[in-house]
């Protein structure tokens, strides 16, 4: 059941039902600040998360049970996050053409890597960074923003996740598969 302050809980089963899940934690947004919608996030060192605010030119950070939060005022609304080393995280501007590199030490941005693409989600591994960058589209770009493959596939990427730097994992905006894409 969710309520206004997007806490959550659900009753987990795995499939064989051979051990019951529980929840172990959780924390109402509303902890982060007033009106914060979160639609993703990333783990961060520090046993913290890292979290945009798709409501506001904001990102959050907080421990993994949501205290300590801090906000980080951005110039623009972030869409998506990517944990991109130790000390870095790449952050979407959507559909304005761009990535932020994220300081994870200092909490602050550090430069915008101009991609021309739509950025509406990011991954990363091994420094290998994945844009969905518009319908059908996935762009394998450098930390330059330097474009280096694009992969058009048969559905809307929804959810994507890197591997291995060539090996796309997502699922699609309007089915129920989970494809595997090597890039």
């Amino acid at each position: 059941m969710l309520d206004i302050d997007q806490q959550g809980q659900a009753v987990v089963r795995p499939i064989s039902n051979q051990r019951k899940l529980s929840l172990v934690t959780s924390f109402k947004t509303s902890e982060l600040g007033k009106d914060v919608y979160i639609r993703s996030g990333c783990f961060i060192p520090h046993n913290r998360l890292l979290l945009p605010d798709y409501n506001d030119d904001k990102i959050h950070v907080c421990q993994l049970d949501g205290s300590n939060s801090s906000s980080i005022q951005l110039r623009y609304n972030p869409h998506a996050v990517s944990m991109y080393d130790f000390y870095q995280a790449l952050v979407t501007s959507n559909n304005r053409g761009f990535i932020e590199i994220f300081d994870l030490v200092n909490l602050k941005t550090r430069k915008n890597i101009q991609v021309r693409l739509e950025c509406k989600g990011i991954t990363s591994v091994n420094g290998s960074i994945c844009v969905h960058d518009s319908f059908s589209s996935l762009s394998m770009v450098n930390i330059d923003g330097i474009e280096m493959r694009k992969t058009s596939t048969t559905s809307d990427p929804l959810c994507f996740s890197l591997n291995k730097p060539n090996e796309i994992y997502f699922t699609a905006v309007l089915d129920d598969n989970v494809y595997v894409i090597k890039v």
